[in-house]
């Protein structure tokens, strides 16, 4: 099974110029987490998120618990963040994955970097969003029942293993092979 079987085709995406409270009603009415940041012609600059939008707004939280001049102080940090765009929030540098990888790969990735999201590249051009949520619906889509599922429907068929000795920048190369590109964990292992 692969990425392209599995993932939201045409995401819901946002301008890099949108206020940060358009990105926030947008991930509410459509009950969404992860908002891709394009540009029209769907070249991805990076992703907004729930956490990089909660991040971004947890300052005015505070302002309550500050004294009185924090309190001065903090308002004004909070009409800042009224000003604020997607641009000045976003993660710029985003793991993405390709249609044709093989899915059980792209969850690994998931899994193990920790993301709840995956653009998915068609070349430059964003065509699918790969989440948890889409992963967890090929389980649990109606008929199917994690108790009763064969894992033949959703186990990884093409593993490849690699000994306990092998360093992380050998192992790194075939990331980028197999259609992942995660330049930040490939900086940080080198």
């Amino acid at each position: 099974m692969k990425v392209k079987d599995v993932m939201t085709r045409n995401p819901i995406t946002i301008d890099p110029e949108a206020p940060l409270a358009t990105a926030m009603a947008v991930m509410k009415k459509e009950g969404i987490r992860h908002l891709p940041v394009t540009d029209d012609t769907g070249r991805l600059f990076g992703i907004i998120t729930d956490r990089d939008l909660r991040s971004a707004a947890f300052a005015p939280e505070l302002i309550e618990h500050l004294s009185v001049g924090g309190q001065r102080r903090a308002r004004g940090v909070a009409q800042a963040l009224e000003e604020l765009r997607v641009r000045d929030a976003m993660t710029w540098d985003v793991v993405t994955t390709h249609p044709d990888v093989a899915l059980g790969h792209a969850a690994r990735v998931l899994f193990f970097g920790r993301f709840g999201s995956l653009p998915v590249l068609d070349g430059t051009k964003l065509v699918g969003v790969l989440t948890e949520r889409d992963l967890l619906m090929r389980v649990v889509r109606p008929g199917l029942h994690p108790q009763a599922t064969p894992l033949s429907l959703v186990m990884t068929r093409d593993v490849r293993f690699v000994s306990p000795g092998t360093t992380v920048e050998a192992r790194a190369y075939p990331l980028r092979v197999d259609g992942v590109t995660n330049r930040k964990f490939l900086r940080e292992a080198g």
